[in-house]
């Protein structure tokens, strides 16, 4: 049922109303949820939390004024989610004048040539069933966009650009409610121009009601108009979905790293933007929207900070293929493809190392940390873990990946050491495998076949493959993720044949030598031209 009282305060939330903002910046920190601290219950003046909240956001004095330059004018120019059936309203604005100060936000754009609008999220207490809910909303969301800001990690990303928090004062006029002066929280961020995933792709339908069905992706160019009223073509063809993919899967280690955790991935919160800041993108960009299931680690309650995450800790983001497994975005299937669900789930492990890395990069090329980089103890990376990973090395280094789309999002590429060390060939030459080779050297078992299968394979390897391309580097990956998937407790008096060592250690020599005749063949061919 809509009361009057929500019925008149959405009229103020409509097209063509003007609504005069006065700076909050400092709002206050998430609460309640079980994983946030609880709030003060009473506040000073004696009114309950449901009380207070219900004429202003928690931490607001309102007796804190501001000069009439500091004031921001928002004109409405439509709503784009709200109404009676929403709580909070989404409106889109646009001014002609910013304030002359700026309390720790981006600039905020004017409308001009460009065209700019700026997205208001108004979190009204009436709009709401419980006043102390629309505020942990207000706070929860303000503190997402507020740390992606002082980190430097909102500005042309994945995140949009936070304009700041603001309060709106309202007067009720309705019925029964004459005069009651309220105070609004007010967001402000970026209006991004695009469609989301899910506004994009209808789902295939399922027999079970609880079962997601997976996308369809658009077969045609999609046309959306401008805020400047031009008509924009969005092609979200085979290619742009997976550069979408991994914008989305880089965006959100970088989050993490910074201190944003993100707790689910739906396709309703993740727009592919065509146009950013009044400027038409060259290509398709990927924005996170969602912020009510996103947090800030450090906001949380005390015993939910985990303040020893390794995934803080390191001095880069953790490696996608470490982030994230096919469940985390199993709400995606069908938008990146559609042969990636069920049995073949380690496609997209698979996809994941080609585009963000094999893991074997020299320390000085790499973008990501792995699990192995920020492990404590050698327990902590799981068998679990290294069999998708030797599942997804044996597929890229039989040729699988062929298939896949080379993204524009490119990662560090691969560069061989300058010269071969004594003790490695140059195929070692890289972090993660020379750790490996150093780490079974120091084994008390390394007499055992297992360790000296992988020690043949360093040691045997041709020095002239100086450039190893991608199937061949998956075909060592493969074999160190075999080695770590080995029992670390080895008798070294059983009795074994080694067959299935000495067919490994073979299979990958093998194919060492095949890429090395095909590669002198190549050059005799180039040279007979």
């Amino acid at each position: 049922m809509v009361t009057a009282k929500k019925r008149d305060a959405l009229a103020k939330y409509t097209a063509g109303q003007t609504m005069i903002l006065r700076p909050f910046p400092n709002p206050a920190p998430p609460h309640s949820m079980g994983i946030f601290p609880k709030p003060v219950e009473t506040a000073s003046d004696g009114r309950s939390f449901e009380d207070y909240t219900a004429q202003q956001p928690s931490n607001f004095d309102p007796d804190i004024q501001y000069e009439d330059d500091e004031l921001l004018k928002l004109n409405i120019v439509e709503t784009i989610s709200g109404g009676e059936s929403h709580n909070r309203q989404i409106l889109l604005c646009k001014t002609d004048k910013t304030p002359r100060t700026n309390f720790g936000h981006s600039p905020i754009p004017v409308f001009g040539d460009k065209k700019q609008c700026i997205m208001a999220i108004v979190i009204d207490a009436v709009c709401f069933e419980d006043s102390a809910w629309a505020d942990s909303h207000f706070c929860r969301r303000a503190a997402v966009l507020q740390h992606l800001y002082r980190s430097r990690t909102e500005s042309d990303t994945i995140n949009p650009t936070y304009y700041g928090t603001w309060v709106l004062e309202a007067y009720d006029s309705a019925e029964n409610f004459p005069g009651s002066k309220r105070y609004v929280g007010v967001i402000l961020r970026e209006h991004l121009e695009g469609e989301t995933i899910g506004g994009l792709c209808t789902r295939e339908q399922t027999d079970e009601d609880d079962e997601l069905g997976r996308l369809i992706a658009p077969s045609n160019q999609v046309l959306r108009v401008g805020t400047d009223g031009k008509v924009f073509v969005l092609d979200a063809n085979h290619q742009v979905r997976h550069e979408i993919t991994m914008q989305l899967m880089h965006g959100i280690v970088t989050n993490e790293h910074r201190g944003v955790r993100h707790t689910m991935i739906c396709a309703k919160d993740v727009m592919v933007v065509f146009r950013r800041h009044g400027e038409l993108l060259q290509r398709p960009q990927a924005v996170l929207l969602g912020t009510l299931l996103t947090h800030v680690w450090s906001t949380l309650e005390e015993r939910y900070q985990n303040k020893h995450d390794r995934r803080r800790r390191g001095k880069m983001p953790l490696h996608p293929f470490d982030r994230f497994t096919h469940n985390d975005l199993e709400n995606l299937d069908g938008w990146y493809d559609v042969d990636w669900c069920d049995d073949n789930r380690f496609k997209l492990d698979a996809w994941m190392l080609r585009q963000f890395g094999l893991m074997d990069e020299a320390e000085d090329q790499r973008r990501y940390l792995t699990w192995e980089d920020l492990r404590q103890k050698e327990s902590d990376v799981t068998g679990a873990r290294n069999e998708r990973l030797k599942t997804a090395f044996a597929f890229i280094a039989t040729g699988g990946s062929r298939s896949f789309p080379d993204c524009s999002l490119s990662v560090i590429p691969y560069q061989p050491p300058p010269q071969a060390g004594n003790k490695i060939t140059p195929m070692f030459g890289n972090f993660r495998h020379e750790n490996m080779a150093r780490y079974l050297k120091a084994r008390p078992d390394r007499r055992h076949p297992h360790w000296r299968m992988f020690e043949l394979a360093a040691t045997d390897g041709p020095r002239e493959l100086k450039e190893p391309d991608i199937e061949l580097r998956a075909a060592l990956a493969w074999l160190v993720a075999a080695v770590q998937l080995l029992s670390t407790r080895i008798d070294l008096n059983e009795k074994r044949s080694g067959g299935d060592d000495v067919t490994l250690q073979r299979e990958f020599l093998e194919q060492i030598r095949c890429k090395l005749l095909k590669r002198k063949r190549d050059e005799s061919d180039k040279s007979d031209i």
